[in-house]
C-alpha cells in the first residue's frame, strides 16, 4: 500500500510538473495563425486576434486575451460580427478528475455584437448556427436532464459591453450602449447576486431607456425552480413618445417563484411607482406551461393631479382641486382566454364605483361589464368655458370633424352602468343606467333616466357599421318634463319657455364626419308642452311692438311681459338634415301663434317666421276693454345662427296684410265697373267671360 501511495504521489507530481513545463516552455501566441485559419475553415470569417494569448494551467486551466475580432457574414458590411477587448475564463483542474466543473469569473471587457437583418429576411448568426440535433434519452426513453449539479460558477462580469440589432427588412435600429453585468457566485440552492444595467436606443419611434437591475438569484439543480429575491429595477425614459418627454419608474419586487415542474408562479409584493402613482399586487399562477391560469389582488393609488401634470397630460378643469385623488383597487383573474376585473373598489375625488369588468376571448376581445357609480358632478372636470356656457355643447369648428361611428361599431361590448346622480352641462340627473350590446359591427345604446325634473327620460341609440359609411338612429321620448327647470339650469339664465313637456324624436342618419352626418339626417320630431308660459323676452317685446304698429299708440294698458298658454304644439319632419315644420302652434287665451320654416342642421342656421294674432280685446286695469289690434297679424322674422339667431318684427308683411282687405274692395269694385261696361256695350253675358278669362 505504501508503494502503491508512492507511485500515485510520483505521478501526481509529473503530470503537475508536465503541465509547468507546458506553461513555461509552449508560447500560445504561436498558434494564433492556426486559430485564426481553423476558425476561417469551418466559419467562413476572419479571427483577428491583436492581443496576446496568456495560458494557464494549474490550479486553473485559463486562457486570457487581449482585442479579438470576428468578422461579419458576407453581405453585412464591413463591421465586425463580434469585438472583444479582453477575455478571461478559468477552470478548476482538479475537480475535472472527479468530474465536477469549477468555473473562475468568466470575463468579457469591451464585448461589441452587431446582430443584422437584411432585406431578404437572412441573418448574419445563420451560419453561425449550427443543427439542432436531436435530443437524447435515457434507455427507459425519458429525456436526459442536464447534468448541472456538477457545475460551480464563481461568476461573470461584462463590462462596457454593447449590442446593435439592425434590421433592414423593417428598415429601423435597436442598440444597447453601456451594458455591464454582474453574476455572483454560482451555486444551487443558494442566493446569488445579480446586476445588469445598459441604455437602449430606439429609432422608430425615437426612444431612449437606462435599465438599471440587481436582485438575488436562485435555481435549482435541474433548472426547474428559479427564485428572485429583493429585485429592483430602475427605469428612465425619455422621447417624444414618453408623456411628459421623460419618465421615471421603479419597480421592486419581494420574491418570484416559478417552479416549472410543479407549473406554478408567484410574484409576491410587487410595487410600481411612476409619476408619483403607485401601484402594488401580488399574483399567483397555475399550469403555466400547458394551461396557464392567474389570480391576484391589485391596488392603485396616485395624487392624480400631479401624476397627469407629471405626463404633461393635465386638462383644464373648471374646480382647481379636481383631478386631486385617484385610488382604485380589484382582484385580477384570468387564463390565455379572457381575464376578469372582479370586487372593484374605485375612488374619483368624491366619486364612488364598484364592479365587475369581464374581457372574453382575448383574441377577439368581448367586453363585459357592471358598474355602478354613487355621484358624479361632471362639470368640475370639464374646461370652465365649456361647464358655464350652454353654447359650448355645439362649438363652432373651422373644419369638418372625424366621428368615430365606425370604431364604436366595431366593439364587443355587453354590459351596463348605473349612476344614482349625474350633473352635466348644469342638469341634474337622478336615477341613471346605460345599457350597451355590441356585436356584429352593430353597437345599441339604452340610456334610461328615472328622474328627470320630476319627468324621466328613456332612449335607443344605434350605430351600425356594416356598410361602407356607419348608419346612426336615435329614438328618444322625453315625458312629463318641467321644462323650465331643465333650461334654466342649462341655460343659465330664465327659462325662454315653462310648462310639463313631452318630446319623440326619431332621427336617422349615415356618415363618417359630424357634417355628413347632419346633411344625412331624416326623421320626425314631435315636441308638446301643456299648461305653461312663453317667456321668450324678445318675442314678446315684438309682439308688444307689432300690437303698437296696428295701433298707432306709444303705449298698452295691458303690460304683456309673459304669454300664458294652454298648449305647446310643434311637429316636424327632418329631410336631408333640413328640419321643416309641419305643425308649430301655441293656444292662448289672448293670442294664437303659428310658426314655419325651415333649420338646416348642418349649417346651424334657421329661417323662421312666427305669426301672432290677439282673440280678444285689451282690458283695462278697471276691467275694461281697451281698442286693441284684435284679429290682425303680428308677424315675427328669427334668421341666422341656431346659437345667436336674429328677431325682427317683419313690418313689409304686416303691411301687406293691413292694405290687403283695401286692395280687395278697389280691386272688386274696379272688376264691377268693368264688367258693367262690357255689357252696356257687348250685351248681357259679356262680364261673365271676363271673369272667365281671368279664371274667376
Amino acid at each position: 500500500m505504501k508503494y502503491l501511495l508512492y507511485g500515485l504521489s510520483a505521478a501526481l507530481l509529473l503530470v503537475v510538473a508536465a503541465l509547468v513545463a507546458v506553461v513555461l516552455l509552449v508560447d500560445p501566441n504561436r498558434y494564433k495563425d492556426q486559430i485564426a485559419s481553423t476558425v476561417e475553415r469551418h466559419t467562413g470569417r476572419t479571427l483577428r486576434i491583436s492581443g496576446d494569448l496568456e495560458l494557464s494551467v494549474f490550479p486553473w486551466i485559463g486562457l486570457q486575451t487581449g482585442p479579438l475580432e470576428l468578422g461579419n457574414a458576407p453581405g453585412f458590411g464591413p463591421e465586425p460580427f463580434l469585438k472583444v477587448k479582453e477575455a478571461e475564463i478559468r477552470v478548476k483542474l482538479l475537480p475535472l478528475f472527479a468530474k465536477r466543473v469549477e468555473v473562475k469569473r468568466v470575463v468579457l471587457d469591451g464585448v461589441v455584437i452587431n446582430l443584422a437583418r437584411d432585406r431578404k429576411g437572412r441573418t448574419n448568426w445563420e451560419d453561425l448556427a449550427g443543427k439542432e440535433k436531436p435530443e437524447t434519452k435515457t434507455s427507459t426513453g425519458e429525456e436526459k436532464q442536464p447534468a448541472l449539479a456538477a457545475l460551480a460558477l464563481e461568476g461573470i462580469t461584462i463590462r462596457d459591453g454593447a449590442v446593435t440589432w439592425e434590421d433592414r427588412l423593417k428598415h429601423r435600429t435597436i442598440r444597447l450602449d453601456q451594458v455591464n453585468a454582474y453574476v455572483g457566485s454560482l451555486r444551487f440552492g443558494k442566493a446569488t447576486d445579480v446586476r445588469l444595467g445598459f441604455v437602449l436606443h430606439l429609432d422608430k419611434p425615437a426612444l431612449k431607456e437606462t435599465l438599471a437591475l440587481e436582485g438575488k438569484l436562485l435555481l435549482d439543480e435541474q433548472m426547474q425552480r428559479i427564485e428572485v429575491r429583493d429585485l429592483q429595477l430602475q427605469s428612465h425614459s425619455e422621447g417624444k413618445t414618453v408623456p411628459g418627454g421623460r419618465l421615471q419608474a421603479d419597480l421592486t419586487l419581494e420574491r418570484l417563484i416559478a417552479d416549472l415542474t410543479a407549473q406554478t408562479l408567484g410574484v409576491e409584493r410587487l410595487r410600481l411607482e411612476a409619476a408619483k402613482a403607485v401601484v402594488t399586487g401580488d399574483l399567483t399562477a397555475q399550469s403555466i406551461k400547458s394551461n396557464p391560469r392567474f389570480t391576484g389582488t391589485w391596488r392603485l393609488q396616485a395624487p392624480l393631479r400631479d401624476t397627469l401634470a407629471e405626463l404633461d397630460r393635465l386638462p383644464p378643469t373648471s374646480a382647481a382641486d379636481a383631478l386631486s385623488r385617484l385610488e382604485l383597487a380589484f382582484k385580477l383573474s384570468g387564463d390565455t382566454n379572457q381575464l376578469k376585473l372582479s370586487e372593484i373598489q374605485g375612488t374619483l375625488d368624491d366619486t364612488h364605483w364598484n364592479g365587475n369588468i369581464t374581457i372574453a376571448n382575448l383574441s377577439d376581445p368581448t367586453i363585459g361589464f357592471d358598474l355602478r357609480i354613487d355621484g358624479m358632478d361632471v362639470d368640475r372636470y370639464l374646461p370652465p368655458e365649456a361647464a358655464h356656457s350652454s353654447s359650448a355643447a355645439l362649438p363652432a369648428k373651422k373644419n369638418d370633424q372625424p366621428l368615430p361611428l365606425a370604431a364604436l361599431a366595431g366593439q364587443k361590448l355587453n354590459g351596463q352602468l348605473q349612476i344614482g346622480e349625474l350633473k352635466l352641462k348644469n342638469l341634474r340627473l337622478r336615477g341613471i343606467s346605460l345599457k350597451v350590446q355590441g356585436k356584429n359591427r352593430v353597437l345599441t345604446i339604452k340610456p334610461k333616466v328615472d328622474n328627470l325634473y320630476q319627468g324621466r327620460f328613456l332612449g335607443t341609440v344605434r350605430i351600425d357599421g356594416r356598410g361602407q359609411i356607419p348608419a346612426l338612429a336615435i329614438d328618444a321620448q322625453l315625458r312629463q318634463v318641467a321644462v323650465d327647470k331643465l333650461l334654466q339650469d342649462y341655460l343659465q339664465k330664465p327659462s325662454p319657455i315653462s310648462g310639463v313637456a313631452v318630446l319623440d324624436l326619431d332621427l336617422q342618419g349615415r356618415g363618417n364626419t359630424e357634417t355628413a352626418l347632419k346633411r344625412s339626417l331624416n326623421g320626425k320630431i314631435a315636441f308638446h308642452v301643456k299648461d305653461g308660459n312663453l317667456n321668450n323676452v324678445e318675442i314678446i317685446n315684438l309682439i308688444r311692438q307689432g300690437e303698437l304698429w296696428w295701433k298707432g299708440k306709444a303705449s298698452l294698458a295691458e303690460n304683456l311681459d309673459r304669454l300664458r298658454f294652454v298648449a305647446l304644439d310643434f311637429l316636424a319632419s327632418v329631410r336631408n338634415g333640413v328640419l321643416q315644420t309641419e305643425r308649430f302652434l301655441i293656444d292662448s287665451r289672448k293670442f294664437k301663434i303659428e310658426g314655419s320654416g325651415d333649420i338646416d342642421l348642418a349649417r346651424s342656421r334657421l329661417d323662421y317666421t312666427l305669426r301672432a294674432v290677439r282673440l280678444k280685446h285689451e282690458e283695462a286695469p278697471s276691467g275694461e276693454k281697451v281698442a286693441s289690434a284684435k284679429g290682425l297679424p303680428i308677424i315675427v322674422k328669427i334668421t341666422g345662427p341656431l346659437e345667436k339667431p336674429k328677431y325682427f318684427l317683419d313690418v313689409a308683411a304686416m303691411a301687406k296684410a293691413k292694405f290687403h282687405k283695401k286692395i280687395e274692395k278697389k280691386k272688386a269694385k274696379i272688376e264691377q265697373k268693368i264688367q258693367e261696361k262690357l255689357e252696356k256695350k257687348l250685351g248681357p253675358g259679356a262680364g261673365q267671360l271676363l271673369k272667365g278669362l281671368f279664371g274667376q
